[in-house]
């Protein structure tokens, strides 16, 4: 062992960066690496090898330890870099992965890690390389090769270490994070010009980059809201930045270079931007950064001759966001220190990372985008089918028809709300739950379903995708080509009353938005082609805006509602108010924009300075006091202004609480006047804490929750983009943003979700929204939008075609596969509830004088993924409902943020810790022994269902009836009866059993799901990453073929033949033997190349 020791150091050539007569090399001694059983030499790679999980006698860590020379390191910025991979075939055990580490041990006992990380899906070598910075007071240096946590096999070669210089502590020293949640506060990031307009378009792109545009940085925190990670320096334009900011180096440091990493805001090419001041042991040496020579704007900025383009990052418009590179020479003498001086004039200069060296690197350009086009070929090829309609083959293994519940609805099917769930009134012990389906209904104004055999196809259709319930907006058609306030388009009238007979006699339910249109119930203008035209506010009144402050606005709405309910249904001979199918309803349709997200309209601004001043007026009493609160001088409250949504304060947060409230209590009373006896709901998108107090008046909850929303879309798809981001990485948001919204004791019902459209990771969202909804005790499920086929697949029309479009769920394979899994898991109940609970006790006072706006923080709203979820917001103490049994009460943390683009918002970042929370949850026995939760990486279910690893984007369902995986390519996984050995492609594999509540190891009928990635027909990209759209491209869709080897257990292994099927479920006429038996398992091995490329395959 000491002779491999031995050889393995001097193989590996730790090489140095130096000055002359400072040896480039460093070698180890005779000591070498400490001696670890299982790590075996071969002459060129070391075999790392845990066959068991290290244990607390170790610090649950087994690895071999090379000390490093501190005083050369010590101050210095390091890169290691070598290969690794796992060894094929070998086991992998808790974290399920091996570390090349360096362990820097500070004076004060201390610990800093940097690692790079290999597991079971790396069987192929594979580079890795990460910067390290050494503490000034490190004591000892290690690097370290091994397991922690985790056991399994793999390999190491061509490790090696250098130097490459000091790095200057902006990463902990600066003033400003990187991105900024609030315009023009003082504080938060960048410039300080808000989130459209701050650094997080450069972060997933510098992420783990030890080396940019060739030059070597550190940086931290990038996504940390809070974390002063870069500096900004002082101008007229930020007058809250620094004048000047000095790095002092304990010890002298020697360089020849000095590497910025750096950029403009309001650049005007008027010279010099800042100066770097180098301070020596005598004499100081001062640099000037001019504008157009050594750096540019980052907003469009041009490349410069000094500097190179580090990033240049292109948005859907066109424009571009860029950072450069510098290098600036430096005396060569000891330096004492550096300082970054701003000028303070219109430009402000934004430093993100500085490095001093003695080596020469020459800053790279960006390369140029290399665009990608989607072409039929052996990866890519259509899907198998034999209708261009794509209905669900009747009395095929797809067909629901028959396996829920199901009654044509009438008043002894009328459902009601008791104790927080939908129950039938003659018989509340049967609890609902319901699939729904949305749809933008045109009832063929201006197209769509215009005829009664149409609707009586798609409704056949719904059945046998087992919905029973639709979501309906109705608001357009019902005012298509109509010339006067609420009167409706007869023909769209009578298809609306003819679908609601047509869903009485389905047993499908009916929730509607009364009103979806800003034009409201007027007359909308027309364009030549005969469709809506885009609303003007300078011409006409926003509907959603105005019904919180206008009378005629709210005339307008009840005037449509009494039309639409308080009429007899002439199929049905009901009024429509009374028919027990008329369900749910919503004032308006995404309210909460009104005061979110975007300036207030000066039309919308005039309807609410009435209000707003008497608010005010009602609140301050006189004009002294208003002025000694925020330091005004008005001489009147009629001379004060509209407030602005960017600038909330704490009489704009109550003002619009107490409007939000006003609202709701006017469609209540208007529904009751009228009397409709449908459930009411409003504000159904914003998840924060004061539209939770604002729905403790609703009769049930509704939320909208969207993972990576595309935006910028066009008809052919030009400048349309996304981030291509997995909501599994993301601690599956889905699920988080809907439970935080969820109130104690009302249902909660998800009316919009989806991970849409092109989105690389889409077949996550079967398990992130379906799994973790059942696992939640969820009311209803919505994904949106038109998840059954209304149009031809083959019609190349953009807008009624079969081509694939963000919220087209028909034309989308992955769609059709996704649903089928969420039924399995949601309505058929094939994913159990949660066992025990925790309620998050919001208290307004608290949450209203911390930030109302505000979202729950991440570390808590994780524990969804273990727990069940819901928060009580209450007035008083006194209103706090006792603990029930097995449910423990936590107050809220408040703190969590939300990513605003465009007018859609999501979880600003997953969580960054929960094992404070983790650790209480096992105190109290709400985890079983044995559940693997880490509180950070890995969230397992206390029914130990549901299993999440966030780091390895793997999640996994696992109970009797279904069993998958979805994971990236390469990644092995077994469960109890289901097993994926192999998947050459990043997807979800998943087995149901379909014969009737047989679990799969005694069904004698299975379904295979197999998603992997779905595009069109010429789509084109600008870049590989898929981000930003040049062309929709056209029909046919392709799906992405895919090789796999899976593992049946079942009590007939021999006989299982697996049969590829269309995607309407028609069996192709290929019949698949396993190419192995074994003990009650079937092996199959599958190329969808050869064998069928579809979604679906029938094991019986």
């Amino acid at each position: 062992m000491r002779l491999f020791l031995l050889m393995l150091l001097a193989v590996a050539g730790f090489s140095l960066s130096a000055r002359e007569g400072v040896p480039e090399e460093e070698r180890p001694g005779a000591g070498g690496f400490s001696k670890t059983e299982g790590f075996v030499w071969n002459g060129e790679t070391v075999r790392c090898t845990a066959e068991r999980l290290p244990d607390a006698s170790t610090y649950f860590r087994t690895d071999i330890r090379f000390p490093l020379s501190v005083s050369r390191f010590r101050g210095r910025l390091a890169e290691l870099a070598g290969e690794f991979r796992w060894v094929a075939g070998a086991s992998a055990a808790g974290r399920r992965q091996g570390l090349v580490q360096l362990v820097v041990r500070k004076k004060n006992g201390s610990e800093e890690y940097f690692s790079a990380f290999v597991r079971p899906e790396n069987s192929e070598w594979r580079k890795f390389v990460f910067p390290a910075v050494i503490d000034s007071q490190a004591e000892r240096v290690f690097l370290v090769v091994g397991f922690q946590k985790s056991s399994g096999c793999f390999e190491v070669r061509n490790l090696r270490i250098s130097i490459l210089g000091t790095a200057l502590p902006i990463y902990r020293e600066g003033n400003r994070a990187w991105l900024d949640e609030t315009p023009g506060d003082g504080k938060g990031g960048w410039c300080d010009q808000g989130p459209a307009s701050d650094g997080r378009v450069f972060l997933s792109r510098l992420s783990g980059k030890s080396r940019i545009a060739g030059v070597p940085f550190f940086l931290k925190d990038l996504w940390m809201r809070n974390a002063p990670a870069i500096l900004a320096m002082k101008s007229k334009n930020n007058p809250a930045g620094l004048a000047e900011k000095e790095f002092v180096f304990p010890h002298p440091v020697r360089a020849r270079f000095l590497y910025l990493l750096h950029a403009l805001s309001y650049a005007d090419g008027s010279g010099c931007a800042g100066r770097i001041r180098v301070r020596f042991d005598s004499g100081e040496q001062e640099i000037p950064v001019v504008d157009g020579r050594d750096v540019g704007d980052w907003w469009n900025g041009k490349s410069v001759p000094g500097a190179g383009d580090a990033m240049r990052v292109r948005l859907p418009d066109g424009s571009q966001r860029v950072l450069y590179v510098t290098r600036f020479h430096v005396q060569d003498r000891p330096i004492r220190s550096i300082s970054f001086l701003a000028e303070e004039g219109k430009t402000t200069w934004i430093l993100c990372g500085a490095t001093l060296s003695e080596r020469e690197f020459q800053p790279e350009n960006t390369p140029p985008l290399r665009p990608l086009t989607i072409r039929k070929g052996t990866d890519w090829t259509e899907p198998v089918r034999t209708s261009s309609l794509h209905l669900r083959e009747r009395g095929s293994i797809l067909d629901l028809t028959g396996k829920m519940e199901r009654k044509p609805i009438s008043e002894n099917t009328r459902i009601v709300i008791r104790d927080g769930r939908f129950v039938y009134a003659s018989d509340p012990r049967k609890q609902v739950r319901f699939l729904c389906s949305p749809d933008t209904m045109r009832l063929g104004f201006p197209s769509y379903l215009s005829s009664r055999g149409l609707l009586e196809l798609y409704v056949a259709d719904l059945v046998r995708h087992g919905f029973n319930m639709i979501r309906i907006h109705i608001n357009v058609a019902l005012m298509y080509a109509s010339g006067t306030p609420a009167a409706f388009n007869t023909l769209a009238l009578d298809n609306f009353d003819y679908l609601l007979k047509l869903c009485r006699e389905n047993g499908i339910y009916i929730m509607m938005n009364v009103m979806e249109s800003r034009y409201g119930f007027l007359p909308m203008p027309l364009d030549h082609w005969g469709n809506a035209m885009e609303f003007d506010e300078r011409t006409h009144p926003d509907f959603r805006y105005a019904l919180y402050f206008s009378e005629d606005a709210r005339n307008n709405w009840k005037q449509g509602v009494k039309h639409l309910f308080d009429r007899i249904n002439p199929y049905t001979g009901i009024r429509i108010k009374d028919d027990p199918a008329l369900l749910l309803l919503e004032g308006y349709n995404e309210q909460e924009f009104a005061f979110n997200y975007r300036e207030i309209a000066p039309r919308n601004q005039a309807l609410t300075l009435k209000p707003w001043r008497a608010f005010l007026r009602k609140r301050y009493s006189t004009i002294e006091a208003y002025n000694a609160k925020w330091n005004t001088r008005f001489p009147s409250f009629d001379q004060i202004p509209c407030f602005s949504i960017r600038k909330k304060n704490a009489d704009v947060n109550d003002f619009i609480y107490e409007a939000s409230c006003g609202l709701l209590k006017f469609y209540r009373e208007t529904l009751r006047e009228i009397g409709v006896r449908a459930y009411l709901t409003n504000y159904d998108f914003v998840p924060s804490f004061l539209y939770n107090f604002v729905r403790r008046e609703c009769d049930y909850v509704a939320m909208h929750s969207y993972h990576d929303h595309p935006l910028a879309i066009s008809p052919g798809g030009r400048g349309a983009y996304n981030r291509q981001t997995s909501s599994i990485a993301n601690n599956a948001y889905f699920i988080r943003n809907l439970t935080q919204g969820r109130i104690t004791g009302k249902p909660v019902l998800s009316t919009e979700y989806d991970q849409p459209f092109w989105n690389r990771y889409r077949y996550e969202r079967s398990f992130t929204m379906g799994a973790y909804a059942a696992f939640q005790g969820v009311d209803a499920l919505t994904p949106w939008t038109e998840p059954v086929r209304r149009t031809d697949s083959r019609d190349p029309n953009l807008w009624r075609g079969g081509m694939m479009r963000p919220f087209r769920g028909s034309a989308d394979p992955l769609s059709d596969g996704s649903l089928m899994l969420t039924w399995c898991m949601f309505i058929r109940g094939d994913v159990s509830p949660a066992r025990h609970a925790v309620r998050v006790i919001a208290g307004r006072k608290e949450v209203f004088a911390r930030n109302p706006n505000a979202v729950e923080s991440p570390e808590l709203t994780s524990l969804s993924m273990l727990v069940r979820y819901s928060q009580q917001s209450v007035e008083r103490a006194e209103e706090i409902l006792p603990a029930e049994k097995n449910e423990c009460l936590i107050p809220s943390a408040g703190g969590g943020g939300i990513r605003v683009e465009g007018r859609f918002i999501e979880d600003a970042g997953t969580s960054g810790g929960s094992e404070a929370y983790v650790a209480m949850l096992r105190r109290k026995g709400f985890l079983p022994k044995g559940n693997r939760s880490d509180g950070k990486r890995i969230f397992e279910s206390d029914t130990g269902e549901l299993y999440l690893d966030n780091e390895r984007k793997f999640m996994t369902v696992n109970t009797p009836r279904l069993q998958g995986v979805c994971a990236l390519a390469g990644t092995p996984a077994k469960l109890a009866d289901f097993e994926v050995v192999s998947h050459s492609r990043a997807g979800n594999l998943s087995l149901a059993a379909m014969d009737g509540l047989k679990p799969i190891r005694t069904a004698n009928r299975l379904l295979l799901v197999r998603l992997t990635n779905a595009l069109n027909s010429g789509m084109k990209f600008t870049d590989q990453d898929m981000c930003q759209v040049e062309t929709f491209g056209s029909v046919p869709p392709l799906l992405l073929n895919s090789r796999f080897t899976i593992r049946i257990r079942n009590h007939r292994a021999a006989e299982l033949r697996m049969i590829p099927l269309s995607l309407e479920g028609r069996p192709t006429g290929k019949n698949l033997a396993p190419i192995s038996v074994e003990n009650g398992v079937a092996t199959f091995s599958v190329d969808t190349a050869k064998d069928g490329n579809t979604v679906f395959f029938e094991i019986r």
